[in-house]
């Protein structure tokens, strides 16, 4: 936004002669219309900071600075505009003329289409001081597009400054990622095995965590291969989150005196399972895009595979939830002796 130091308001955008960065309109008759770029600004601001058309000024931002000729007039007060068509493919002088130095760094967070469409700026007199007399004028605002093209043009595997001890530094979480998840489903598969003598008395729900037992099996074998393909980052006496999890969520559900759980305590047991399955669908979510980065079709069919079956598991743990709820917290019980 401007202010008292970046008073004007930039907005960037076409011409009629040009395309987009004139890769195509630049090598035509057009590029003679309009050869160069410019910044317009008002006739009331030109006065401000004492500029006229065709001497050369630099526009700052808050980012960057061009170095161009103002065009005067036709534009309402505190605004100013320059045509975003002008890089440096074809740039001879050495300045700086690309709109986009002067636009805001942000980007939309859904499209993550950058803003190149704004931003504040104020207008600087080129210094004439130090220039030469009866000479072109020689740039102020100096372009570095030209020159870091050149540095990373320079970097290759003969010339690369990267030690062995720079790459030895460096580390991937994919391994710490997919370890976790598979510690996860895991101790999932130990959970569910656990709870299974503990609902003997209720039979809808002792069948459906068998089933559940037995899906998660089937998670648990077919992520296995891309565990021992990728590794799990083992690191010792470091506890999974999951255990976290396991411990305040399961342990502190208590028993009968025969260990059986009753409505309330399977109510607390499927609000468990599904938080715990909930940190699981985070693990899957994460993976899915990474097993198609790495173009690995056997790792994504797993991911894929695991998240959807883990969906049947959460769609039962949420029924089962919705269904008990109402006889579970309504319906009085006797109180335990």
């Amino acid at each position: 936004m401007p202010n008292a130091e970046y008073p004007l308001r930039l907005a960037t955008g076409r011409n009629v002669y040009h395309f987009h960065t004139r890769t195509k309109t630049g090598r035509t008759a057009l590029q003679e219309s309009c050869p160069g770029p410019h910044v317009r600004i008002s006739d009331k601001d030109a006065k401000t900071f004492s500029v006229s058309d065709g001497e050369m000024v630099i526009v700052k931002s808050r980012r960057g600075e061009v170095e161009l000729k103002p065009s005067v007039g036709k534009i309402s007060q505190g605004q100013v505009f320059i045509p975003f068509h002008f890089g440096y493919w074809d740039s001879k002088d050495g300045r700086a003329r690309a709109a986009n130095e002067l636009t805001i760094a942000e980007w939309d967070p859904i499209s993550k289409q950058p803003t190149f469409k704004s931003g504040a700026v104020k207008i600087v007199k080129v210094p004439t001081a130090n220039q030469p007399s009866n000479s072109k004028i020689l740039a102020t605002a100096k372009e570095k597009h030209t020159e870091a093209i050149c540095a990373a043009g320079n970097k290759d595997a003969a010339t690369s400054t990267v030690t062995p001890d720079d790459l030895a530094g460096r580390k991937r979480h994919l391994k710490l990622w997919l370890g976790e998840t598979y510690e996860t489903i895991h101790l999932l598969h130990e959970i569910l095995d656990n709870l299974l003598p503990k609902l003997v008395s209720d039979s809808d729900a002792h069948f459906g965590i068998r089933s559940l037992h037995m899906i998660c099996g089937r998670i648990r074998r077919r992520l296995e291969p891309q565990v021992e393909k990728y590794g799990e980052d083992k690191e010792a006496g470091r506890k999974h989150a999951a255990h976290f999890l396991d411990e305040a969520i399961f342990w502190t559900i208590p028993g009968d005196a025969g260990g059986q759980h009753g409505p309330l305590e399977v109510l607390f047991v499927l609000r468990g399972l599904q938080v715990y399955m909930a940190h699981i669908e985070a693990c899957l979510t994460a993976l899915n895009p990474v097993s198609q980065a790495i173009w690995d079709q056997g790792f994504f069919d797993a991911v894929r595979f695991s998240a959807q079956e883990l969906g049947r598991m959460q769609s039962w743990v949420s029924h089962q939830i919705q269904v008990r709820a109402l006889q579970t917290l309504l319906v009085p019980h006797l109180k335990e002796a």
